[in-house]
């Protein structure tokens, strides 16, 4: 019999998309022409998703959503990110890490 730990884990990942467009000025994904693709570790539950997505969609020019059941980050920006600075800055919002980044368009 699974226990409470794992009846709630279980009906989080069912929740799994965050989208907090909280700060974001223009929401219309077809204005954004650069897609990334970030995988992070570390990612466990809905309040870690919500945050990195709560940081991301704080920047200018940025829209940002979570897949916590996949453990990635779609980041949307009207101008090009460096690497360098999508790890950097998921790093300082918690105990993540930036396994992999795919850029989409």
């Amino acid at each position: 019999m699974a226990g409470f730990a794992d009846k709630l884990k279980a009906g989080f990942s069912k929740l799994s998309k965050v989208v907090d467009t909280d700060g974001v000025k223009d929401t219309n994904a077809a204005n954004y022409p650069h897609v990334y693709d970030v995988s992070v570790e570390g990612m466990k539950c809905e309040h870690c998703s919500g945050r990195i997505v709560a940081v991301l969609n704080k920047l200018e020019n940025v829209m940002a959503e979570a897949d916590l059941a996949e453990k990635k980050v779609v980041i949307r920006t009207k101008t090009e990110l460096n690497a360098e600075f999508i790890k950097e800055t998921i790093a300082k919002i918690g105990d993540f890490v930036v396994t992999a980044i795919n850029k989409v368009k």
